[in-house]
């Protein structure tokens, strides 16, 4: 039960600024989802979401992207 506590306390805290300060937190929220689901459109349709060729590029994304970087 303590070491639930204290894993709760970890992850609640970084939003307590958020919640109770509303608008004038200096913590932001950002939503990555948007790109994340392009990313993954686009290597399912180049054929390397599930490709083990690290050096293939995604040529939509940066003029060639390698996989090994996504």
């Amino acid at each position: 039960m303590k070491y639930f506590l204290i894993g709760l306390i970890i992850l609640v805290f970084p939003y307590s600024f958020w919640y109770f300060l509303n608008s004038d937190s200096y913590i932001t929220i950002h939503d990555n989802l948007d790109s994340e689901l392009v990313y993954i459109k686009l290597l399912l349709e180049s054929g390397n979401l599930f490709g083990f060729n690290l050096h293939g590029e995604i040529p939509q994304i940066m003029n060639g992207l390698e996989r090994s970087f996504m």
